[in-house]
């Protein structure tokens, strides 16, 4: 009897490794003309796809898809609709679970570069980690991880360096009007180490988070977004910190749209050393010293003190109603309509 357990179970074993094994060949047999349908797909919309190897892996739970040097060319007087001209992948992984293909994860290793299509210079991309995970199943899930992701341009200085980039999309494409979860989510902190990219600014980092509420389908424009704000969708703005010429301002808010579909925001700013950084655009004649001075004038009504001391910070209620830009109850700028 004991015998015959045994055998049943190793009997069992057997035929579930076979299973699987057979599961994993069909796999093998569909991923390994992946880029093969990739670039015949591409070269009729007259766009060159190239790769130097496929290799898959991953036996028996995974199916692991590592490209290398990946190419991507379009023709230099195509009219499509493209942002970039060229781009250039160093290893490109692509894995999924046999017992699951929908789920998808991918990461970018190594050196990249791009070309935009309106410029002749070719930019270089270098991070420690980029990696991405599609689910396409109910919860219609996507996310992205950027960690020490450097942009520079070929052969000249660093534009923009990101410590940490987190995007998280859930329930993003379903048609579901009656949900109000929190579907779209964006963390990030830029660093600029070449703080002259922005003319007069010096700007030094910016971070923040971004949470979209509310279903909101990318879709039937702009009735679903008109559904989205009825029903009581909002963008929520947490800890947006700039640092620039001296200046630390930190943003927290809410944004909506009004009954003509137009920006509604409510948010409180807090900023420290905005003697510093007006200062430094008046040398730089970013502003002109009317400006400068209308600007010192309108801060210093929102100072708790009459100080001017630099460490001093002050908190300015930050609207945008009917249009207009206040800052208190100073409205700065008209803002254009949306037409949606």
């Amino acid at each position: 009897m004991k015998n015959k357990k045994l055998l049943f179970f190793f009997s069992f074993v057997l035929i579930f490794v076979i299973a699987f094994t057979g599961w994993w060949f069909i796999n093998f047999y569909f991923a390994k003309d992946f880029h093969q349908k990739i670039q015949q797909r591409l070269s009729n919309q007259d766009i060159t796809f190239s790769i130097r190897k496929h290799v898959i892996t991953g036996y028996p739970f995974y199916v692991e898809n590592i490209f290398y040097n990946v190419n991507l060319l379009l023709p230099k007087d195509s009219n499509k609709t493209f942002a970039v001209s060229s781009l250039y992948v160093e290893k490109l992984v692509i894995v999924y679970p046999v017992w699951n293909p929908d789920d998808l994860s991918f990461s970018i290793s190594g050196s990249s570069k791009f070309t935009l299509k309106e410029e002749s210079k070719t930019f270089l991309t270098n991070q420690d980690s980029l990696e991405g995970k599609i689910v396409f199943n109910k919860m219609k899930e996507a996310n992205l991880f950027l960690k020490k992701f450097q942009l520079a341009i070929e052969n000249e200085k660093k534009l923009l360096f990101i410590e940490e980039f987190r995007l998280s999309v859930n329930q993003f494409f379903l048609n579901k009007k009656s949900d109000t979860g929190k579907h779209f989510k964006v963390v990030f902190n830029f660093l600029f180490p070449d703080k002259s990219i922005f003319a007069g600014a010096n700007i030094e980092s910016f971070q923040g988070q971004i949470n979209i509420n509310g279903f909101l389908p990318l879709k039937e424009f702009p009735d679903s977004i008109q559904n989205w704000s009825q029903a009581g969708g909002f963008v929520e703005i947490k800890n947006f910190l700039l640092k620039m010429s001296g200046l630390e301002s930190i943003l927290n808010g809410s944004l909506t749209l009004d009954q003509n579909l137009q920006p509604l925001l409510v948010s409180t700013l807090k900023i420290k050393g905005y003697h510093l950084l007006l200062d430094e655009m008046g040398r730089s004649e970013t502003i002109n010293p009317k400006t400068k001075a209308l600007g010192n004038i309108i801060l210093n009504f929102f100072s708790r003190s009459n100080s001017t001391d630099e460490g001093s910070a002050i908190q300015i209620p930050l609207t945008i109603q009917d249009q207009w830009l206040s800052l208190g109850s100073f409205k700065v700028k008209k803002i254009s309509s949306i037409n949606w």
